[in-house]
């Protein structure tokens, strides 16, 4: 599903869920990555959980004019207070839906999962500056492991555009995702990215595009931005194009 269609969804759900009948739920909160996560995740945890994807800017940045946001946020907080599993990113904006106290409405029993927001601002000249923010947010969630994004920037890219990593990265946080949940013990490392299985695998959601949300846009690495950054013209790229 290519993103401008989920978000037309979105606007007129508010809440997008993929109802599997069952009697648990994840809600995942965030950024657009969240609606590839949540479709992933469904799929490698074999569709055996209700997967409800609420992007937290989208009424901002469409006019909290245009809906119903008392209503929307009682939604909200209903779905986030009683899911099993609280998928979200940490938020320093409220955004108009509480973003920030969210994660203070789970019940104790939930598991609740902080997720870098994956952003790489490698097309503007403070490029220290957004790789530092990106370190810190992976060091702040509960997946420290992705650190090897950080590790191997210069000659993995890792991002399609400033503000989407590519589906690839999104897909490798999905199945650590799903570790988590099974408490299996099993980490996502670099041998991981390179991983013929995972690779594999991966491949089988450009098959089945009900499975991944496609996020827009692609920014290549010039000989310009590479001076800038220090990010290889050749450094390794594995994505659904």
């Amino acid at each position: 599903m290519d993103w401008l269609d989920f978000e037309k969804d979105l606007v007129n759900k508010h809440i997008y869920t993929i109802n599997n009948n069952s009697t648990r739920n994840i809600v995942l909160f965030g950024s657009c990555h969240m609606s590839t996560i949540g479709f992933m995740i469904n799929k490698l945890l074999d569709y055996n959980f209700n997967i409800h994807i609420i992007i937290s800017w989208l009424f901002q940045n469409k006019g909290i004019e245009n809906f119903d946001m008392i209503d929307i946020n009682n939604r909200i907080k209903d779905v986030v207070s009683n899911c099993n599993v609280f998928i979200y990113h940490t938020h320093i904006n409220d955004y108009h839906v509480d973003a920030s106290i969210l994660p203070s409405l789970v019940n104790e029993n939930c598991l609740k999962l902080i997720v870098p927001n994956y952003r790489l601002d490698y097309l503007d000249d403070n490029f220290s500056n957004s790789l530092h923010i990106l370190n810190y947010h992976i060091e702040n969630s509960d997946f420290q492991e992705f650190k090897f994004v950080i590790e191997n920037h210069k000659n993995i890219m890792f991002f399609n555009t400033p503000y989407h990593p590519t589906h690839y990265l999104l897909f490798l946080q999905s199945k650590s995702i799903k570790n988590k949940i099974a408490k299996n013990g099993k980490i996502i490392t670099i041998e991981s990215y390179f991983d013929e299985k995972n690779r594999s695998y991966f491949k089988k959601f450009k098959e089945f595009k009900k499975y991944y949300v496609n996020l827009p846009g692609i920014n290549g690495v010039d000989e310009k931005t590479s001076l800038a950054t220090g990010i290889s013209t050749t450094a390794d790229y594995f994505d659904l194009l």
